[in-house]
């Protein structure tokens, strides 16, 4: 077995600069629990993954404002 064989799509996707706030509508809307951060939309260069949990702990649970805070 494969990851691709695990995968579901879409692939949720953000941009380095785009705001966590901008992260939590794309999760909400794809109704995904993490999105991909990457360069690009051909996802040609993958950064790394932003989780819910990782959210709340992060930003949330340090009052920190969602939509001042970049992925």
């Amino acid at each position: 077995m494969k990851v691709r064989d695990l995968m579901s799509y879409p692939i949720a996707t953000v941009r380095p600069e785009d705001t966590v706030l901008t992260a939590v509508k794309r999760m909400a809307g794809e109704k995904k629990g993490s999105v991909l951060v990457a360069r690009d939309c051909l996802l040609k260069e993958c950064l790394g993954i932003v989780t819910t949990s990782q959210i709340f702990r992060r930003v949330f649970a340090e009052g920190r404002d969602p939509a001042a805070v970049s992925v």
